[in-house]
């Protein structure tokens, strides 16, 4: 399947929240009506103007003080599938987009193929491996075990995951594994990733990344940049869970 573009994605979002957000219009271009303040200089009425990316109808021609105004919640949905139907058609995207207000869902739509050899099309319950984004979702929830006062970034690992295979990476710390300075490698490496491949679908869990590649002694120096270090990630994420 052709690679999720999360730019696109992102900025489908990011159109979405911006367009049904309350505010006072703004001008982007010529005179200032009373009371509006002005936005970005003049543009030629040829070009998009910014405040489309800000989920704002722009009023008006180049010189004529042209006003943006806030579109509905409906329109910035319309222009959401719109952008999606453009992209897919363009080949340039291929994944769900779920968007929801205080707990309901108000648009979800899939599009491209979940398998494009047997033509299997995606659906808005399709699960998508997400890679190395989970690293972020990894982040979030040890940094909320922080706040919480149950997780200290000082700790070593051996603090959460006492049976830990490796005693060398064991005494890595939680602050290390998130900011890839643990020296705990990559399992894509050229060494590791046979092994990986050969094991790909029993690796559910980070229990079973570990149990597969925790035998693996530090990588590098420790306190330096490393590479992705997916293995850290994996630490982090069995961490979270004890």
């Amino acid at each position: 399947m052709k690679a999720l573009n999360g730019l696109a994605l992102a900025t489908l979002v990011c159109l979405l929240t911006t367009y049904s957000a309350t505010a006072e219009p703004v001008v982007i271009g010529g005179d200032s009506p009373p009371g509006l303040p002005r936005n970005g200089p003049d543009q030629p009425s040829s070009a998009p103007p910014d405040n489309l990316q800000r989920g704002e109808r722009v009023v008006g021609g180049a010189g004529q003080g042209r006003v943006a105004e806030r579109v509905t919640e409906s329109e910035a949905i319309a222009a959401l599938a719109e952008e999606l139907d453009r992209q897919t058609a363009a080949d340039m995207f291929a994944g769900a987009v779920m968007v929801s207000r205080d707990g309901e869902t108000i648009f979800a739509k899939a599009k491209g193929c979940a398998d494009i050899e047997r033509q299997i099309p995606n659906d808005v319950d399709t699960a998508f491996g997400i890679g190395s984004m989970g690293k972020m979702f990894t982040g979030t929830a040890i940094l909320q075990l922080v706040q919480a006062g149950r997780v200290s970034l000082d700790d070593p690992l051996s603090a959460y995951l006492p049976d830990y295979p490796n005693e060398a990476m064991a005494a890595a710390t939680i602050h290390q594994l998130l900011t890839h300075t643990a020296g705990a490698g990559n399992i894509f490496g050229p060494d590791e990733i046979e092994l990986f491949n050969a094991n790909r679908e029993d690796l559910t869990e980070p229990e079973d990344f570990i149990a597969l590649f925790g035998e693996r002694s530090p990588a590098s120096n420790r306190g330096a940049v490393g590479n992705t270090a997916t293995t850290a990630s994996s630490c982090s994420d069995a961490s979270s869970r004890q």
